[in-house]
């Protein structure tokens, strides 16, 4: 009776398995299957930079896009088109991307440092400065803590 038990739980482990690998799905995609609210944010904040690829990935039922872009740039959006990650790769991030109180912010308490890397986290924004340090700010863009 438990060797019965074992296969199936192992079976149905399997299964899981299986399934949630199958729900994963990352495909190249060309620029106009891009939502244009992508296609917007990367012509206005990144004019002059074309785009090198873009991958879709499903995952479930959530779907996003990675974007490399020919100056080294790697941007993310969520399905609605929404910027979600900027990856400056030691860059400076466009200001244009940013909440003018952060700008403020790393200016004022920073200089010389600049940010490389902004991501929008589940509560609030985070930014790695070009000296490594990372800073959290809310999503007003006001400042909350240093991220160790």
């Amino acid at each position: 009776m438990n060797t019965q038990h074992t296969i199936k739980a192992i079976a149905i482990a399997i299964l899981s398995v299986t399934f949630l690998a199958s729900c994963e799905k990352e495909t190249v995609i060309d620029s106009n299957s891009l939502p244009k609210t992508a296609q917007e944010f990367i012509t206005t904040h990144f004019a002059g930079q074309s785009i090198v690829s873009i991958v879709n990935e499903k995952e479930f039922l959530e779907s996003s896009y990675e974007v490399s872009l020919s100056e080294g740039f790697n941007l993310n959006f969520n399905r609605k088109g929404e910027c979600t990650k900027i990856d400056g790769n030691e860059k400076r991030v466009p200001d244009s991307t940013l909440e003018q109180k952060i700008i403020e912010y790393v200016e004022n308490n920073y200089t010389p440092a600049f940010v490389t890397n902004w991501e929008k986290e589940t509560v609030g924004q985070s930014v790695e400065l070009s000296n490594d340090i990372e800073l959290l700010f809310n999503e007003k863009g006001e400042f909350t803590r240093i991220d160790n």
